[in-house]
């Protein structure tokens, strides 16, 4: 069910990690395989050395992704001086 959406964020360039490194590193340790049945995995290059915590963490999150509400501007408090 994800893969549609993950692909499609990153072809239109729609995430962007910036200069995190680390982020770039995990999704980079992480290559798609197709199952018998359709379905698409995502997998460790190599098991053993390999980590992809953040990748497998931002994929889980996308799951509650039709669970979030419209983004509303944040507007801060004025300062209090006491």
């Amino acid at each position: 069910m994800l893969s549609p959406m993950i692909d499609d964020m990153f072809i239109n360039h729609n995430i962007v990690f910036g200069d995190d490194p680390m982020m770039r590193w995990y999704v980079g340790n992480v290559y798609k395989d197709e199952k018998g049945n359709g379905n698409m995995e995502y997998c460790k290059i190599e098991k053993d050395k390999r980590k992809t915590d953040g990748f497998f963490a931002w994929t889980h999150a996308l799951v509650l992704d039709d669970e979030l509400e419209e983004y509303v501007p944040f507007e801060p408090m004025p300062t209090l001086i006491f």
